[in-house]
């Protein structure tokens, strides 16, 4: 019983140390705002979510953001954007993996993607609306150019529908490439 939780200690820690990795391969989404970055981490979180359970992808995105924060500068916007990147994988993982954890199938996958999707668009845009957005702007001097309202509509919005997309469309291609390895590993840690 000790060995297992090493075993999944130590697997969390690499899947942390891997999503850290892809990290610093973000790229824009959108050209206007391209400041607004995504990378594929999440793709290490879901996996390990599939694994080792929902608190158990939590741990890696927690882990690999807070890698992020201490070798990028450690700074207070630097804090904002990694606890935002946190919460973004949270909001996308939960229901990816509470509607999919049973089974998968192409209706619920498309099911499980769209439900995520929406949710991280409308979470992380209302979140950028009252919180994050106006903490960047107090803390940079930033200024957008145009109330917060439109650079959410415009910009935030349309950034986590594409990126709740694209995760979807490639984790969906590893999800059925890797079922029966996660599958093993996942009978290993019961969650």
């Amino acid at each position: 019983m000790q060995s297992l939780k090493v075993k999944k200690l130590v697997g969390i820690a690499m899947m942390a140390a891997i999503a850290y990795v892809l990290m610093f391969f973000a790229f824009p989404i959108i050209p206007a705002f391209s400041f607004l970055k995504t990378d594929l981490s999440d793709l290490i979180v879901l996996m390990g979510t599939f694994i080792y359970g929902p608190f158990g992808g939590i741990a890696i995105a927690v882990l690999r953001s807070f890698l992020h924060f201490i070798t990028t500068g450690a700074t207070l916007p630097d804090f904002i954007g990694d606890f935002a990147s946190v919460l973004a994988s949270i909001i996308f993982l939960i229901p990816m993996y509470y509607l999919l954890r049973k089974g998968s199938n192409l209706g619920r996958q498309l099911l499980a993607s769209t439900v995520a999707t929406i949710l991280l668009a409308v979470i992380m845009g209302f979140l950028n609306l009252v919180i994050i957005t106006p903490l960047y702007m107090q803390l940079l001097g930033m200024n957008l150019g145009m109330p917060i309202i439109k650079y959410v509509l415009i910009a935030v919005i349309p950034f986590n529908v594409i990126k709740g997309v694209l995760l979807s469309a490639v984790f969906s291609v590893i999800y059925v490439k890797m079922m029966p390895w996660v599958k093993a590993q996942a009978a290993t840690f019961k969650h």
